[in-house]
């Protein structure tokens, strides 16, 4: 990651900002109050939409739905106005998003965290988090990053579960908390080594990688935009990523699958709508990000800040791929016996 797209991350509600809130606020109230009515596909969109991002200005979901958010505007000759909807991890954005009209004027900002990882340990959730949303495209993927300290003495992703297998549950790792990307993943290596790692976790991913830094923890597996500033500037060790390929960001860095074949896991952003969204508006916003994704500038554009640029062959397939992802951590959970949450 460069430093203007470091810079990009720290920065985004400062320019999120500057776009005047009232002045969205009071436009957005006039266009959304037009009557909803049916509209033919090929006309699609006749006026601006939303996409709602159900977490704060200026996280990594945030930046990624902003640049997709003008790369879709661009394409289908109208405004996609990104408005942020914070709160209950997310729950308030997506469940208005479900009680919108399905008319396509008003889109979800989607994440694994909520969409994948969370369903595996919630005991119980406001909505369906697969079946309760009308689905479009997946439009990046994140792998994450094995990181260790950097005077830690493991060099590789073999080091590690050696280490582990010789000392059951004595090596720790941190996460943001239990169900997240960074909680899951590491039980996904342990569960398919048959090793045992210590969990702890932290409120955030900051206070982990602070303790990662001062050797409190053993390591952390977590999406590359998190650790990477610390790995450039040789605070931490990277020793693997989780995809099935390397990363543009960290192209001397091997996969796990390198070591261990077959092991992938992966963070995604989509994008959905409301219940009832008319097929062929989801197919043509689908296929809207398919040409985006082929963009060699937002290819670019996203590999900077750590991600991949990725779309959907059609709804039903990022579909298939939401309910396949729910079985994978659903099945990590209950391999490593974490109870459930409410």
């Amino acid at each position: 990651m460069t430093d203007r797209a470091v810079n990009l991350l720290k920065s985004g509600a400062r320019r999120a900002a500057k776009i005047g809130a009232t002045a969205v606020f009071a436009a957005s109230t006039m266009l959304w109050s037009v009557p909803g009515c049916a509209e033919d596909a090929s006309s699609y969109p006749s006026r601006p939409v939303r996409l709602i991002v159900p977490w704060p200005v200026g996280g990594a979901t945030d930046v990624m739905a902003r640049i997709v958010a003008e790369k879709l505007s661009t394409r289908l000759g109208q405004p996609l106005v990104v408005e942020n909807k914070p709160g209950a991890t997310g729950y308030i954005g997506t469940q208005q998003v479900i009680q919108a009209a399905p008319d396509g004027y008003t889109l979800l900002a989607m994440a694994a965290s909520l969409h994948s990882f969370t369903p595996s340990v919630a005991r119980t959730m406001p909505f369906d988090p697969v079946a309760g949303i009308s689905p479009v495209s997946v439009f990046v993927t994140f792998p994450s990053v094995l990181a260790v300290p950097t005077d830690s003495p493991y060099k590789t992703v073999g080091d590690l579960v050696a280490a582990a297998r010789a000392a059951p549950g004595k090596l720790t790792f941190g996460s943001s908390g239990t169900g997240s990307a960074a909680h899951l993943i590491p039980e996904l290596l342990a569960t398919s080594t048959g090793v045992q790692f210590l969990h702890v976790p932290y409120k955030g991913a900051a206070p982990a990688l602070t303790d990662l830094m001062g050797g409190q923890i053993t390591f952390v597996i977590d999406s590359i935009p998190s650790p990477l500033p610390q790995v450039r500037n040789g605070r931490l060790k990277a020793l693997a990523v989780t995809g099935a390929q390397r990363s543009a960001a960290l192209p001397d860095v091997p996969t796990i699958a390198e070591t261990m074949p077959g092991f992938e896991a992966i963070i995604w952003l989509g994008i959905g709508g409301p219940p009832g969204l008319p097929k062929a508006i989801a197919d043509k916003l689908c296929e809207a990000i398919r040409e985006i994704a082929r963009d060699p500038a937002y290819i670019a554009q996203v590999q900077a800040l750590g991600a991949n640029a990725a779309a959907s062959e059609s709804p039903q397939a990022f579909k298939a791929f939401m309910t396949a992802q729910r079985s994978l951590w659903e099945k990590v959970v209950a391999d490593a016996k974490i109870p459930k949450t409410d």
